[in-house]
Parts: structure tokens; C-alpha cells; sequence
């Protein structure tokens, strides 16, 4: 099926089904002929190479690229698009690409991208609807501007930066997240296309989620919405390049007093003993260097580790700061104060006074009873009823006594129904 069938699978991810039907492309790699005549099927033309090539860039990660790139990408059955001239101008009028070297003149502390692209906007807006009005018109604009020029997918370029952004500074989305400081130079040596993050970084700078301090060398990068590069980061890159330079020399020392211990061997196995023992001064020497720069190394981390906590201690107090005038606003807004609170339960106890004075109005009785009797007399009558029935004496003339001793023995033997009936009456 061509060339493109021989690229990598992220290019057959994005080819459309029309790139499997040889009529329809034939046509769709013809160039671009007179709208007027059939305005459907060049609007479609120019939306499916459109659409392609933005996919394309974004799913490859292909940030910059040229025409004559896109005609060795897109290269079918030995035959590429004549059509691209069009295309590429009506992606530059839309603002979908743009020039290289138009972000890299605005650098790491240029204007926003938005700001700057209404700007264009406004500074050029004649050859934007000349251009328009050409391909309207069906005519080939090629031959008044020049796609030769490298040019820069902006889809691409921000799906692209937002994996620098989320690989440095993972938790970017959290407040007042940042990555911490790094040298801009080894950020961009790790990427595999340096171009490629350079412009991202420019990107992200001019999107407020990243800022590079470029002012001295080593220029600085950091990695976070709003970020800004502190006194604190400075001193900690100082202090890490310090690091890496004691390593380093401590590193050669050790290499050094290695081949001293072998001159040293050598020596004595030639039994030049004076020579020997010169060797092993100056590995002591050597030892003795090697030890006070490991105990260099040793402050500098306990240094570099100090002022991380530090810049951690800044954070909590900060946030602390942010919590106490929240709280403070919050009292503010609703009115919250000490006297206010106070009222507020005073009015809570009125409120539950009434609440049982009406409890105890309501259960007071109702009717013509509550008028003629009251609790006095009924306490009266209840005591003299209570009076007469202790003279009175239990029922059927008993006593109201009870003698434990008057009651039978426990019997020895089994005693039948009879028996219990007969002891039972003599009670």
C-alpha cells in the first residue's frame, strides 16, 4: 500500500479508511483545482489533509516539521500529495501552525501565547484574508508564499508540553505545586528531540506553568502554575553543582591513590625501596585529601538537605498563613464574634423556658374536675381511706401477722396431695 505502510504503527493509528481506497486518493493527492467548479469536494479535500496532518503531529509527537516532510511521510505507492502548498497556508491562517523562528524570537519571557497571537492577528489581518479570499477562490496561493520555512504544530507543541509539564512536576494541577529547580540545559539534554522541548518549555513559560531564570549561567528551570525561582533555589543549585564537583574530584583522588599503591608494588618488586616509600607518602597524602573532601561532601548534603526543609517550613507557615485568613473570613462574612455566639445562646434558653412553660400549661387537667377538686383534698381522702382499712384487718378475720413457727415441719418421706390439702387448711 506504499511507503507510509513501512513507518512505525502510530502512523497506521491515524491513517483514515479513504487512504485504503486507491480512486479516492488518487484524487485526494492531485492538487488543488478551481473551488467554483465542484465547492463540496474541495472543501473535503482540504478538511481531510487538514485533519491528517494535525493528527498526525500530535500522535507522533511530531512538533516542527516542513512540507517536504510531510510529502516523505505521506508518499503513497511511490507518489506524494500535490496538494500541500493549500493546506499548509490555510493551517498558518488559522493559527493551527506557526513559524519556528516566531516563538523562539519571543524566547523563554515573551508574551503569552494568547496575547501574542491576537496581536498577529491585529498587526496582519489583510494577508490573513488574502490568503482566505485565494483559497476561496480555488487559486494556488504557492507562488506568493513559501512553505519551505519549518513550522511549528501548535496542537502538538502544547499535547507535547503538557508531558514535560506532568513528568517534572507531576501534581501540577494541585495548588501551588511546583517541580524543583533544575538546570535547563541537563532538562533538555535528557529529552530525545532537544529542539522539541525547547519549544515546549517556551511554551509552558509563556503559559505561566513554568518560568527559567536565564539571566546568569547556569540558566535555571522550574516546573509549576505561577511558579517563581527563589533565593533559596539559587543557593540549591550552588550548593548541588558544589556537590557534583567534590564528587568528581574526590572520584580522581581515588583513581590517583589506586595507581600510587601500584607504583608502590612495582617498586618493591624492582626493590627500589626509596622510590616505594616516596609513592606511599604521597598516598597519604592523597588519603589525607580524599578525607576532608568527604567531610566537605558530608556538609554540603547535610547544607543542601537544611535548605530543602527550609523551603518545606516556608510551605507549611504559608499555608498556615492561607488557613488563619480563610477562618478569618468566614467570621467575617457570617458575623461570628464572642457577644454574637452569646446571644445566640441566650435565646437558645428562652426558648427552651417557654418551650416547658407551654409543656406545663398543657398538662394541667381540663373540664369540670380541674374546678372542684385539688390535690390537697384528694391527698386527704386517699389517708383516711388508707386508715380505715388498717383497722378493719385483713379479710375473713386473720391476722395481719405472719409467725414463721406456726408453719409444719419439712416431712421425711413423700407426701401426697391429701396430706398437703390437710396441712394446708390447719394454716
Amino acid at each position: 500500500m506504499g511507503s507510509i505502510d513501512k513507518k512505525s504503527s502510530l502512523l497506521q493509528e491515524i491513517l483514515p479508511v479513504d487512504w485504503h481506497n486507491d480512486e479516492r486518493m488518487g484524487f485526494l493527492m492531485s492538487a488543488f483545482k478551481d473551488r467554483s467548479v465542484n465547492p463540496k469536494s474541495w472543501d473535503a479535500k482540504l478538511k481531510f489533509w487538514r485533519v491528517l496532518i494535525e493528527e498526525y503531529c500530535v500522535h507522533c509527537k511530531q512538533v516542527t516539521f516542513d512540507e517536504a516532510h510531510l510529502k516523505k511521510t505521506f508518499e503513497r505507492d511511490g507518489c506524494v500529495p500535490a496538494c500541500l502548498t493549500p493546506v499548509i497556508i490555510s493551517l498558518k491562517n488559522d493559527g493551527k501552525v506557526v513559524p519556528v523562528e516566531e516563538i523562539q524570537k519571543l524566547g523563554y519571557h515573551g508574551q503569552s501565547w494568547s496575547s501574542w497571537t491576537t496581536e498577529k492577528l491585529l498587526k496582519t489581518p489583510a494577508s490573513f484574508a488574502v490568503n482566505k479570499l485565494w483559497s476561496a477562490l480555488g487559486y494556488d496561493s504557492s507562488a506568493s508564499q513559501s512553505t519551505t520555512e519549518k513550522l511549528v504544530s501548535i496542537p502538538a507543541l502544547q499535547s507535547y508540553a503538557e508531558e514535560v509539564l506532568a513528568q517534572h512536576c507531576p501534581d501540577h494541577s494541585a495548588h501551588n505545586a511546583s517541580s524543583q529547580v533544575m538546570i535547563l540545559a541537563d532538562v533538555i539534554l535528557k529529552e530525545p528531540n532537544k529542539q522539541f522541548a525547547e519549544l515546549a518549555i517556551m511554551w509552558l513559560c509563556r503559559n505561566n506553568q513554568a518560568i527559567v531564570e536565564d539571566t546568569m549561567s547556569p540558566a535555571l528551570v522550574k516546573f509549576g502554575p505561577n511558579v517563581q525561582i527563589s533565593n533559596v533555589d539559587r543557593q540549591t543549585i550552588s550548593l548541588q553543582r558544589q556537590e557534583i564537583a567534590l564528587t568528581r574530584k574526590l572520584h580522581e583522588l581515588e583513581e590517583e591513590k589506586e595507581r600510587c599503591l601500584a607504583e608502590i608494588k612495582a617498586y618493591l618488586a624492582k626493590g627500589m625501596r626509596p622510590a616505594a616509600r616516596n609513592s606511599l607518602k604521597k598516598k597519604h597524602e592523597l588519603e589525607r585529601r580524599a578525607t576532608k573532601l568527604s567531610d566537605s561532601l558530608a556538609n554540603l548534603h547535610v547544607m543542601i538537605s537544611q535548605l530543602k526543609d527550609s523551603e518545606s517550613h516556608a510551605q507549611v507557615i504559608g499555608a498556615y498563613k492561607n488557613a488563619s485568613a480563610a477562618l478569618k473570613a468566614v467570621y467575617k462574612d457570617t458575623g461570628l464574634n464572642e457577644d454574637n455566639v452569646a446571644n445566640a445562646m441566650d435565646d437558645v434558653e428562652e426558648a427552651l423556658e417557654l418551650h416547658d412553660e407551654v409543656k406545663t400549661v398543657i398538662s394541667k387537667p381540663v373540664g369540670p374536675m380541674s374546678s372542684t377538686l385539688d390535690d390537697e383534698e384528694l391527698e386527704k381522702e386517699l389517708a383516711e381511706l388508707l386508715e380505715d382499712h388498717e383497722e378493719a384487718g385483713p379479710p375473713g378475720g386473720g391476722t395481719s401477722e405472719f409467725d414463721i413457727n406456726k408453719l409444719p415441719s419439712v416431712p421425711s418421706s413423700p407426701v401426697g396431695a391429701k396430706t398437703l390439702n390437710t396441712q394446708a387448711s390447719q394454716l
